[in-house]
């Protein structure tokens, strides 16, 4: 705003956002920070002998500002999971990992079977993950996303640059996120 010529600004600071008429019971306060990141770097995993291994560009490093807060964990990207054997299905597990403190916050599988086995299985789909975590202290902590495939013959592309194994370079423009929203109690 402005008064005869001098610019008066002002700014309003404050670690928590309340309704008038309080909190509805049952839920939380409004959201006091949002971090995340975006990828679209293919990667590709094979035979990691049913071991977790990172997708490196899903990871994100969060500090949570009050220790009584909610973190709403996401993630979403594309995968290309498939087999080069004569094989009827495909699968990779993928998880949501807080690899500072060692927790396993969510788990899924992607999986097809054609129902017949002289094909070589395949399917390409998104996979979206959430957790909701307390914060429980103000510590610094990794999201992480990992990816595993239970044995050799068994393949995952992460964020594909094209449809199956047909197509060239950058047919598609597949993107992945992980976004962590921290929600006051």
């Amino acid at each position: 705003c402005s008064d005869g010529g001098i610019s008066i600004m002002s700014e309003l600071r404050t670690n928590r956002i309340v309704p008038r008429d309080g909190i509805p019971s049952g839920s939380n306060g409004g959201i006091v920070q949002v971090k995340y990141v975006m990828s679209d770097t293919q990667q590709d995993f094979g035979n990691t002998s049913n071991a977790y291994q990172n997708i490196t560009n899903l990871a994100l490093a969060f500090t949570p500002v009050r220790s009584d807060s909610i973190i709403h964990v996401r993630t979403t990207f594309n995968v290309h999971v498939y087999t080069n054997q004569s094989w009827d299905e495909a699968f990779a597990t993928f998880r949501l990992y807080d690899s500072t403190n060692s927790t396993n916050l969510n788990e899924t599988a992607v999986t097809s079977r054609w129902g017949n086995s002289s094909s070589a299985g395949r399917i390409q789909c998104d996979v979206t993950m959430d957790a909701f975590v307390g914060a429980s202290n103000t510590s610094a902590r990794t999201y992480q996303v990992q990816v595993k495939t239970r044995q050799n013959g068994y393949y995952a592309r992460v964020m594909p640059d094209y449809a199956y194994e047909s197509g060239g370079s950058r047919d598609l423009n597949s993107k992945g996120h992980l976004f962590a929203y921290e929600i006051s109690s």
